[in-house]
């Protein structure tokens, strides 16, 4: 019956997940209470340790003591072994053996490599400049004391343990991938970027379970990925000798879009490594997956994303006790406590060796019946049992050319941190996932954002020479904001996206313009004659008309014709109210605000001079000014003066890029004149 299995999941490009037990298991002859105290290993001693080179076979390699430094934090020990073993010559500390068991011989038991032996702890730390492979091991008792907090979680609930938005949204428009993309690209993210304040803090209160999440037991087939050998991997910088954590490799198909998110999920404990090929596929059908189980020395995953992707980091399990606690990883992924996430056992397709870091390149296997509910500094601690929440993205690509349409589906966890990035990459991920996309293109984004609290955002952008990368930068930044907003987290409960390639540039300059006339009366329709030039076209001209205000008095006034992020830059620059919320829901009504600005548009803005005043972010326009006056107090900081203007914005079938500035007069004597006979 598996074997069927196999092959129908084969066939069909999709693996049958089928949920398992976690077991007690641990090394031959390891029961795993015996762990040996820091305090008995001595410089010389010898043992083993145990992890995955290829497929799920759990190896020995040699190990031999060369130091302990005590108090490497405070209270915090660390054990370093020298790997004689040749494989580790050659491939150094790898990313991806995090977690990899260590065990220790005493001097009345014989040395047998894979056998005997107490276990001091896990792989979890490497020189990456060394010329031989030195392993810093996180003792197995600091391992152990993070039992009891794991057993107190409550695993029915989802306590937020987010890092700042400030430090998430900088380092994306920081990055080097996003620094290379062009304005018209990027304006959204900058422009959401600036409405978190680095002085919020997050509400303790608890953001609480969603029904609309499937429970962890329904979630579906679960899609393997066969990684293809490497074009690219995106790693941290040399840091010369500097001991450095091991992180959890995550493969993924783009490099653009792996340079983009290390930044972001390095601090989580993840290196992005970019193959260059499609990130979707099965295990090998020679792999027997199902005799694979969470065990010392074998493959934990954890699936940060799956279905028709698997998307996961993979570590090494250290222990498994007696009542089926999973100890892995021997670091820290984020660090943060409580946490609830997917995990799963695993493979390896082979480690590559690298001059600034060597990986495993592998991928899922089967999700486990249970959760990683602890992540602190010793590591992480996986619970039978406990559960996690998902969120469905699902995503239809419509490829010019090439009918019919394909439809993804997928679940991505959901954790403050990882949904915003991995929900984004999965839709950015499906847009190549059957060819790259023609050189000259525009992609049309659709579809909805559906958040906590009934809360949901439209999406409706025009992309020019687009990319995975150009979609991932539309969408990361209002979901990064509403999940580490200042205030509380809204969680992501479900994303609805359809992506149309059309195999043309729709993207043009606002090249001049001019006006019907430069004298108008209040209430005239001033009519703008704008041309614009697309990429390869011949000029185009657009009319558009704007209704001058008929409260307006004599006098010039200024009047702009401007692309989408002139306009939104004047937007908030005029209604400061709008950038200084102080509720999620403020905030969530200034992002919605932003994501509904079309780049598809031509914009036409007039200053009228008159000022409104705003209590919070409710508009009070044209106020009679004894009105305004009696609210605009400096007693309270709630009532912010604006400046109002005249608009008008008309669609367009490309994207302008561009603005134009022109000076108009106000005449009140010009509908007299009009009205009067000659």
């Amino acid at each position: 019956m598996a074997a069927l299995c196999r092959r129908t999941c084969i066939a069909s490009i999709c693996a049958v997940l089928v949920h398992v037990h976690v077991h007690a298991l641990a090394a031959p002859g390891h029961p795993p209470s015996q762990g040996l105290p820091v305090d008995n290993v001595r410089i010389g001693m010898k043992g083993y340790g145990l992890t995955v080179f290829q497929g799920t076979r759990i190896e020995p390699f040699a190990v031999e003591v060369v130091s302990v430094m005590y108090n490497f934090r405070p209270d915090r020990h660390l054990i370093w072994v020298l790997c004689p073993d040749q494989r580790m010559q050659r491939s150094g500390p790898v990313q991806g053996m995090s977690g990899s068991p260590i065990y220790l011989w005493g001097d009345d038991e014989p040395h047998e490599l894979g056998k005997g032996g107490r276990l001091i702890g896990a792989f979890a730390w490497g020189y990456s400049a060394s010329k031989v492979c030195y392993v810093g091991v996180e003792p197995i008792g600091q391992m152990h004391a993070m039992a009891s907090r794991a057993r107190a979680a409550k695993t029915t609930e989802y306590r937020s343990t987010a890092q700042s938005a400030p430090g998430f949204l900088t380092r994306l428009i920081e990055s080097p991938a996003f620094l290379e993309m062009r304005p018209d690209q990027t304006w959204r993210a900058r422009t959401i970027a600036k409405l978190i304040k680095p002085s919020g803090k997050f509400a303790e209160a608890n953001p609480g379970r969603s029904s609309r999440h499937p429970p962890r037991n329904s979630l579906g087939p679960i899609q393997t990925v066969p990684v293809l050998p490497v074009a690219n991997m995106v790693a941290p910088s040399p840091t010369g000798f500097a001991p450095q954590r091991m992180l959890l490799p995550l493969t993924m198909r783009s490099p653009k879009l792996a340079e983009a998110i290390a930044p972001l999920l390095t601090p989580l404990g993840m290196i992005p490594i970019a193959t260059g090929h499609a990130a979707a596929g099965v295990p090998p059908p020679w792999m027997n997956f199902d005799a694979a189980q969470l065990e010392p020395g074998s493959v934990v995953s954890i699936p940060l994303a799956y279905g028709d992707l698997d998307l996961a980091a993979s570590g090494t399990v250290t222990d498994v006790d007696e009542q089926g606690l999973v100890y892995a990883l021997g670091h820290a992924m984020s660090g943060w406590g409580q946490t609830a996430l997917p995990m799963a056992t695993g493979y390896v397709h082979f480690i590559l060796p690298g001059a600034t870091g060597s990986f495993k390149v592998g991928g899922s296997l089967k999700l486990i019946d249970g959760a990683i509910v602890r992540d602190e500094r010793s590591g992480v601690v996986g619970m039978p049992g406990a559960t996690y929440l998902t969120a469905p993205v699902n995503v239809e690509v419509n490829m010019a050319g090439h009918p019919p349409s394909k439809a993804y589906k997928y679940q991505v966890v959901v954790q403050e941190d990882l949904t915003p990035v991995i929900a984004a990459v999965v839709v950015a991920h499906s847009l190549v996932a059957v060819q790259k996309l023609p050189l000259k293109n525009t992609v049309r984004l659709t579809g909805e954002l559906s958040f906590s609290g009934g809360r949901k955002l439209s999406v409706g952008s025009l992309l020019p020479w687009g990319s995975p990368l150009g979609v991932l930068t539309d969408l990361l930044p209002a979901l990064g904001a509403m999940a580490q907003n200042p205030y509380e987290p809204v969680m992501l409960e479900s994303i609805q996206m359809r992506a149309d390639v059309e195999a043309d540039v729709r993207l043009g300059s606002i090249l001049d313009a001019w006006l019907d006339r430069v004298e108008v009366s209040p209430g005239d329709q001033l009519g703008i004659t704008v041309r614009v030039q697309q990429q390869g076209a011949a000029p185009t001209e657009k009319h558009v008309e704007l209704t001058i205000p008929k409260t307006l008095v004599n006098g010039n006034y200024e009047l702009f014709v401007c692309d989408a992020p002139t306009y939104v830059s004047r937007l908030l620059a005029d209604r400061p109210h709008l950038a200084t919320a102080t509720t999620v829901d403020e905030l969530f009504a200034t992002i919605k605000r932003i994501m509904g600005v079309a780049s598809d548009a031509l914009y036409v803005m007039m200053n009228v001079k008159q000022k409104g005043l705003a209590v919070g972010q409710q508009e009070l326009p044209q106020l009679p000014s004894s009105r305004q006056a009696l609210l605009e107090t400096p007693m309270s900081t709630l009532t912010v003066p604006y400046r109002e203007w005249a608009e008008v914005s008309v669609p367009m079938d490309l994207v302008p890029t561009g603005n134009l500035k022109f000076t108009v007069r106000v005449n009140k004597l010009l509908a007299h004149r009009r009205s009067s006979p000659p």
